[in-house]
C-alpha cells in the first residue's frame, strides 16, 4: 500500500531531482539525498542526482521535481515551470516562484507544533509557510526490512555517526562520554568507526551488541528525532533511545529512559525471545517511517 501510494503520488512529476552531492563527499547530507535517490529509483521513478554546478540548472526541467538543500546550493538557480522541496532555504529565495510548486521540508522538532496541522505522530504540515516537518526515518524499502538479530556475543557496540559539539553545544560529546562509560561497566566497548558505506554500517550494526539513539541534550530538549533510531530498527536491531518523543511512536516496545546508564542496563538484561518480540514490533511500526512515506507526503503537499 505505502509503495503503491508513493508511486501514484510521484507520477505528477516528470523526474525527481537531486540537487548536490552527486560526486561523493562525506558531509552526513548525502546520506539524506541517496535515501531520496534510492528510494525514487526503486520506485520506477525516473531520477537524476547532480552536483551543484551551473552547467546541471540546464538539465532540469518543466514538471521535474527538484529536491535542494541551502548548503549545496551555490549554483543553483529556481525556474518557472518546476516544482521545488527545498530545505533550510528562506522563501524570499523562491520570490516570484509559483508558490503551488514550493514546498518546505524541516526535521521534526516540538517546535512545529506552535503552528502546525498534526498528519501523524511525527509529521506535521504548516499551511501558511508551506513546511512539511517529518522526521528522515530510514533508508530501506519497507519490503527490505531485514530480519531481528541478536548478537549476544559481540563484545562491541557501533555508533556511526557523529561524536561533536559546536559553541550552541547542541552536541552530544557528553551523552557519548556516558554511553561509552555506561558500555564498560558491562564489558561493552563503544566504536566510532569512520567513512563507511551504508552497506558497512549496515553490517557492524547487525553485529552490534546493542545500537542505542542516544541524543545530546539540546535533541532531547526539542525531541529532535534521529535517523539512526528508525535505520537500526529497520536493519533488524531494538531501538533504545534517551529521546522521549519515541515513547509516543513506539509505547512498551521501546527501550527508553532519560538517564543513559539505565538504557544500557535494561537493554542488556532481555532474554533472546525478548528483544526479538520487540524489534518485531518496531518494524511495523517504522514502516510508516521510510523515504518511501517521506516522498509520499511530499508529493502529496506540494
Amino acid at each position: 500500500m505505502e509503495i503503491s501510494r508513493a508511486k501514484k503520488a510521484l507520477s505528477r512529476f516528470k523526474r525527481v531531482v537531486i540537487w548536490g552531492f552527486a560526486t561523493y563527499s562525506d558531509d552526513s547530507f548525502r546520506h539524506i539525498y541517496k535515501g531520496f535517490y534510492d528510494t525514487a529509483k526503486a520506485l520506477g521513478v525516473k531520477t537524476l542526482w547532480l552536483d551543484d554546478t551551473q552547467q546541471n540548472n540546464k538539465l532540469v526541467k518543466q514538471d521535474d521535481l527538484v529536491i535542494v538543500a541551502d548548503m549545496t546550493a551555490k549554483y543553483f538557480r529556481a525556474k518557472t515551470g518546476v516544482y521545488y522541496c527545498t530545505h533550510n532555504f528562506e522563501p524570499v529565495q523562491f520570490k516570484g516562484m509559483d508558490p503551488d510548486k514550493i514546498l518546505h521540508l524541516q526535521v521534526y522538532t516540538d517546535k512545529c507544533l506552535k503552528s502546525s496541522q498534526k498528519i501523524d505522530i511525527y509529521r506535521y504540515f504548516d499551511k501558511k509557510t508551506k513546511t512539511l516537518y517529518q522526521p528522515w526515518g530510514t533508508n530501506l524499502m519497507p519490503n527490505n526490512f531485514m530480519e531481528p538479530v541478536y548478537p549476544w556475543y559481540s563484545p562491541f557496540v557501533y555508533w556511526i555517526g557523529s561524536i561533536w559539539d559546536n559553541a550552541l553545544h547542541q552536541g552530544n560529546l557528553p551523552e557519548i562520554s556516558q554511553l561509552k562509560t555506561s558500555l564498560f561497566r558491562h564489558g561493552k566497548i563503544l566504536l566510532n568507526p569512520k567513512f563507511v558505506s551504508d552497506e558497512e554500517g549496515i553490517k557492524l550494526i547487525r553485529h552490534s551488541r546493542i545500537a542505542p539513539a542516544i541524543g545530546g541534550s539540546w535533541q532531547v530538549k526539542v525531541n529532535l528525532l534521529p535517523c539512526r533510531l528508525f535505520k537500526n530498527i529497520s536493519y533488524g536491531q531494538l531501538g533504545i533511545t534517551n529521546i522521549a518523543k519515541f515513547k509516543e511512536l513506539f509505547g512498551d516496545s521501546i527501550i527508553y529512559h532519560k538517564h543513559i546508564s539505565k538504557v544500557v542496563d535494561a537493554s542488556l538484561s532481555l532474554s533472546k525471545a525478548e528483544y526479538i518480540s520487540m524489534v518485531k514490533s518496531q518494524q511495523e511500526i517504522v514502516k510508516d517511517y521510510t523515504y518511501v512515506s517521506s516522498l509520499y507526503h511530499i508529493a502529496k503537499l506540494i
